[in-house]
C-alpha cells in the first residue's frame, strides 16, 4: 500500500512540474533568451580598442567585448551592405542568395532568419537610421516583421528600440543599426573634432570632382570636405564616427541593463564590411575589392548569462549568425545553411568565400585566394576603375597570419597550396552556381534612387 501512495505521489509531482514548465496553452517562444543584434554599417574591427586600436574609439563596444566571446578573424561574404547582410539572414551565399542590388527581392522558398524565429513564437523589430536597407527589408519581409522603424537621427534609436524591447509579451529579436562609420564620415560635435589629425605631408592623393564612388589613389568627392586632400584627416573623422556610433550603442546597452534584459539576451555585435582607407590604393570605399580591409568584420557574442570574455582565433563568418541564433534558442539546424553555429566555437581550417560580382575570395586557415574575371564585359567595368593596368593577375594569393595586410603574393612561391586552394575554389564554384533559388527586383523610384546615389552607390 505505502509504495502504491509514494508511486501516486511521484506521479502527481511529476505532473505539477510538467504543469509548470509548459503551462496550460504555453506560448510558443516562452523561456528562449531574447536575441539582440547590433550592426554598425563600414565598421573596421582593427579600428576598436578591443581588436587592439590605440585610438579610444570604443570604450563601451570594448565594456562589451570584455564579458562576451570575440572573434578575432570575422569575415563579411560581402564588400557592401545588401549581399552582406542577406549572407547574414539567410546563411548562404551570394550566389545562392542572389541579393545584389538594393532593389532585389529574395526567393520565398529561400531560408531565412526572419520567418524561422517568427515560427518559433519570437516578436521581430528593426531599428536605425540605415533607411535604404530598411526599405529593402519592407518590401521583402513587410508580412513578417513587427516593427521596421527608420530613425533619422542615431541619439534617438536606442530609446525606441529599448521601448519596443520592453514593452514585449514574450522573447524578441531587436536588430539595432548605426549606420555609423558609413562615409562621408560627418558626424557632430564633439565627435567631429575628437581626434586631430597629423599633416602627413605631400601624398600622391587628389580629390575627384567627377567620381562619386572613390577609386584608385584619389579622394572621392563625396567625402572631399573644404579643399583638404590628406588622408590622415578623413581617416580621424572616420575615428570619430566610430567614437559617436560607441557612444550610441553605450545607451543601449545601459538601458538594457536597466529594464533586466541584458543578462537575460543573447547579444551579437558586427558589421557588415569594412571600409578601405587607403589600402591596396582605394581610399575611403568599401567596393572594388575583397581585401581584408573591405571583408573582415568585427564580431563579438554575449551569451546569456556569459559573464566571463574570451578570444576565438579559428575563422567566423556572418553566415554563422542565423545557425548560432537557432542553437542558442534551443531549435534544429535547417538543412542547407553554410554557416555552423559559435555556441562552442568555430571549426578549425574550414573553407570560407566573400564576393564582389564576379570576384570571389577564398580563405582557409591562413590562406586568401582571390580570384579576378579573365576578361572584362560590360558588367565589369568597375575593375578598370580600381586597376588602371588590368588586365593583370586573374589569381592573388596570400598567407594572413604573416602578411595580415595583403602585401605579398605568393601565388608564385606556394605552388602546391595554391594549387589546391584553386581547386577548391572551382569545385566551389560549381556547386554554387547550382542554386535553385532566385531573385526578381521591385520597382524602384527617384526618389529611392537618389538615396542610394547619397551614399555613393550608382544604381
Amino acid at each position: 500500500m505505502k509504495k502504491k501512495i509514494s508511486f501516486f505521489i511521484f506521479l502527481l509531482f511529476l505532473s505539477i512540474g510538467f504543469f509548470l514548465v509548459k503551462g496550460p496553452g504555453r506560448k510558443e517562444g516562452a523561456g528562449k533568451p531574447n536575441v539582440i543584434l547590433i550592426m554598425v554599417d563600414a565598421l573596421r574591427p582593427d579600428h576598436l580598442g578591443c581588436y587592439g586600436y590605440s585610438r579610444p574609439t570604443s570604450p563601451h563596444i570594448d565594456a562589451l567585448a570584455r564579458r562576451a566571446t570575440l572573434f578575432a578573424h570575422a569575415f563579411s561574404q560581402g564588400s557592401w551592405t545588401i549581399p552582406s547582410n542577406y549572407s547574414l539572414l539567410t546563411s548562404l551565399y551570394t550566389p545562392e542568395h542572389k541579393m545584389q542590388f538594393w532593389d532585389s527581392v529574395l526567393d520565398p522558398a529561400a531560408p531565412n532568419l526572419f520567418s524561422s524565429l517568427k515560427v518559433h513564437g519570437f516578436a521581430l523589430g528593426v531599428f536605425g537610421n540605415q533607411r535604404i536597407f530598411f526599405e529593402n527589408l519592407r518590401k521583402n519581409f513587410g508580412s513578417v516583421l513587427d516593427e521596421v522603424v527608420t530613425i533619422p537621427s542615431p541619439s534617438s534609436v536606442a530609446e525606441a528600440a529599448l521601448h519596443w524591447a520592453e514593452t514585449r509579451k514574450k522573447p524578441f529579436f531587436l536588430w539595432v543599426y548605426y549606420l555609423g562609420s558609413h562615409r562621408p564620415y560627418r558626424s557632430p560635435e564633439p565627435y567631429r573634432s575628437l581626434y586631430p589629425f597629423k599633416p602627413g605631408g605631400p601624398l600622391p592623393i587628389r580629390r575627384s570632382e567627377k567620381s562619386h564612388q572613390g577609386g584608385w589613389d584619389y579622394i572621392p568627392a563625396l567625402i572631399a570636405q573644404d579643399g583638404i586632400d590628406d588622408p590622415n584627416y578623413y581617416i580621424a573623422q572616420y575615428d570619430g564616427a566610430i567614437r559617436y556610433a560607441d557612444e550610441e550603442i553605450g545607451k543601449l546597452l545601459d538601458g538594457l541593463k536597466k529594464r533586466g534584459l541584458y543578462d537575460k539576451s543573447l547579444i551579437i555585435l558586427t558589421s557588415d564590411h569594412g571600409e578601405s582607407l587607403g589600402e591596396h590604393h582605394l581610399y575611403f570605399n568599401h567596393i572594388f575589392t575583397l581585401f581584408n580591409e573591405i571583408v573582415r568584420v568585427p564580431l563579438i557574442v554575449k551569451r546569456p548569462g556569459q559573464a566571463f570574455g574570451k578570444k576565438i582565433d579559428e575563422n567566423a563568418a556572418l553566415i554563422d549568425i542565423f545557425p548560432t541564433i537557432l542553437d542558442e534558442i534551443g531549435e534544429n539546424q535547417i538543412p542547407g545553411l553554410e554557416g555552423v553555429s559559435l555556441k562552442i566555437g568555430a571549426p578549425q581550417r574550414r573553407e570560407l568565400f566573400s564576393f564582389y560580382r564576379d570576384i570571389t575570395a577564398l580563405i582557409q586557415g591562413p590562406w586568401k585566394l582571390i580570384q579576378y574575371p579573365e576578361s572584362l564585359d560590360e558588367n565589369s567595368e568597375y575593375i578598370k576603375i580600381f586597376f588602371p593596368a588590368y588586365p593583370g593577375k586573374i589569381y592573388q594569393f596570400f598567407d594572413l597570419e604573416s602578411d595580415p595586410g595583403e602585401a605579398g603574393d605568393l601565388s608564385e612561391k606556394k605552388g602546391d597550396v595554391f594549387e589546391r586552394m584553386k581547386l577548391l575554389l572551382a569545385e566551389r564554384q560549381e556547386r554554387l552556381r547550382a542554386s535553385a533559388y532566385r531573385s526578381a527586383r521591385f520597382q524602384s523610384d527617384e526618389d529611392f534612387k537618389q538615396k542610394i546615389r547619397s551614399l555613393g552607390y550608382a544604381q
